[in-house]
């Protein structure tokens, strides 16, 4: 039986998005989006660069009475004229502990171009 899980805490992030490399030669502009937004960059020399921060408030709950989060899944999109370039996943769950940190995310090939 699983354990019971705790009341929701509101937690707020700040996602910040620096670059695309090797962008493909046919795109002249990137977007980075996630469920409520998205972030617009132009393409220069087959680089995309956004040093722009996505806010990103939500409520994660605790498992019964452990230290840790329930895993809470943030969805990043890159796409070129609506179609899906790139697509990964970041587990806010992991990032909960006050600590600034660094995370360069390999995105996996999408689905069309």
């Amino acid at each position: 039986m699983d354990a019971p899980l705790a009341h929701p805490v509101q937690a707020e992030f700040r996602i910040v998005i620096l670059e695309a490399t090797n962008v493909p030669k046919e795109c002249k502009s990137l977007a980075v989006s996630w469920k409520k937004g998205a972030k617009e960059a132009l393409v220069q020399r087959n680089r995309a660069e956004w040093n722009e921060a996505l806010k990103i408030t939500t409520a994660l709950c605790r498992v019964g009475s452990q230290e840790h989060f329930q895993a809470k899944f943030c969805w990043l999109q890159v796409t070129s004229d609506d179609a899906l370039l790139l697509h990964d996943k970041v587990n806010l769950a992991e990032f909960c502990d006050g600590q600034v940190r660094e995370k360069t995310l390999q995105m996996k090939a999408g689905l069309g171009h």
